[in-house]
């Protein structure tokens, strides 16, 4: 008797999306459940991501990439309207869900399918689950009257969405907006789900050598960006902090940003740099290559402060996790999840969104201090807490469609 079809979902191949699907890949891989996993994502997937598609390729009978068509691909990417595209992609789900005859399937990206699943849902071929990334049910502060009405229609949408007799489980990587739902709305639905990081080992010199090939000066602290560097990622905030730091300050200072940039933000930053001519003091270090998996870690273990100042996010960040293992401090925002699981957990320091002068202060307190700031011990346990195993065994064996 063949395995139960189980459906992961993606058509985004950016990000994080390529490594959310690998944990679960290669956790069915080693663990061999007895169901057959299919992944579908877009044609550019397998373009962007060979290393992954091939080296997974091993099993088709208990896994196998599937892929949408061009055409469908081309008319995914040309919708700009949100609810048109949402609806789109909902009817590719369902039309690839009865083609591969899927007993459950998985969204891997579930907030902007939420109306298109209110409407349709129950017209699913199969029941499904899907994470949900954005939730501002908690630890969220509306500042004007338009994010007012938006909080309310996304806290009936979500609520509603729960009613869909084919979604078995939410998913959440917000632990406090799970408890929520539990509590408060009397689902149990909702699941947490936390946000995996996988690291690699390394040799315990690697760091310092990986900071002496980036020629970052032996007496400098470093203060690390990372990731896609958009305007989301406070880098022109945090240059600014830095170079309001007495001279003798911003040369005890790195500032390392590593990860790809969008065309506006890279040319904003370097016409400040013309401006103040930033680099006479304070170094400053680019890494705009692609770095490796097994490389990521490095960058968070030479560092000594990681930033993590987005302008009014909403979710969790995969930074958190990663300086936590580095048991490095994290500075970021005091507003939404990042806040408040920073405070709780003692990862580092918070400041107020838009408080140019606290933040220059906390930091200037954090090169003056010789010792790391935070609580060690629950950075560890928060680091554990993410590890990929939890996150492929909330979504396997946690959701009883699944494995029934």
């Amino acid at each position: 008797m063949p395995f139960p079809t189980i459906l992961l979902f993606d058509l985004d191949a950016s990000g994080h999306h390529s490594e959310y699907l690998a944990h679960l890949i290669e956790y069915q891989l080693e663990h061999r459940l007895p169901i057959k996993l299919i992944a579908l994502v877009s044609p550019i997937f397998a373009k962007k991501h060979v290393n992954l598609t091939q080296r997974t390729s091993v099993d088709t009978s208990i896994f196998e990439w599937k892929y949408i068509s061009e055409e469908e691909f081309q008319q995914y990417q040309t919708e700009n309207n949100v609810i048109k595209r949402g609806d789109f992609e909902w009817g590719l789900f369902c039309k690839y869900a009865s083609v591969f005859q899927a007993q459950h399937g998985v969204l891997m990206y579930l907030d902007h399918l939420q109306l298109a699943i209110l409407q349709k849902g129950n017209q699913a071929p199969c029941t499904f689950s899907g994470i949900f990334f954005r939730t501002t049910l908690t630890n969220y502060r509306p500042d004007s009257w338009k994010e007012r009405i938006n909080f309310i229609r996304k806290k009936w949408m979500l609520r509603g969405l729960l009613f869909s007799k084919k979604l078995t489980n939410l998913y959440c990587l917000d632990p406090f907006a799970a408890e929520y739902i539990q509590e408060k709305w009397h689902s149990n639905k909702a699941l947490y789900l936390p946000d995996p990081v996988k690291t690699y080992p390394f040799p315990e010199e690697a760091p310092a050598l990986l900071r002496q090939q980036l020629g970052i000066e032996p007496h400098r602290k470093v203060f690390l960006i990372f990731g896609f560097l958009d305007e989301r990622k406070g880098i022109i905030p945090t240059l600014e902090a830095l170079l309001q730091l007495p001279q003798k300050q911003q040369q005890d200072a790195c500032l390392l940003l590593v990860g790809g940039w969008t065309a506006e933000e890279k040319d904003r930053f370097e016409e400040k740099l013309k401006v103040v001519g930033a680099e006479k003091h304070l170094q400053i270090v680019k890494v705009d290559y692609f770095v490796e998996p097994e490389l990521i870690q490095q960058f968070f273990a030479l560092s000594d402060v990681i930033m993590g100042l987005y302008q009014k996010h909403i979710g969790m960040s995969g930074i958190m996790v990663r300086s936590a293992f580095a048991q490095k401090p994290l500075l970021t925002y005091n507003y939404g999840l990042m806040g408040e699981l920073t405070r709780r957990n003692q990862l580092g320091i918070t400041v107020e969104p838009n408080n140019q002068e606290e933040l220059q202060e906390k930091i200037q307190f954090l090169i003056s201090q010789s010792k790391t700031v935070g609580n060690q011990t629950m950075m560890k346990e928060f680091s554990d807490h993410h590890q990929v195993k939890f996150f492929a065994e909330c979504i396997f064996k946690k959701n009883k469609k699944i494995l029934s």
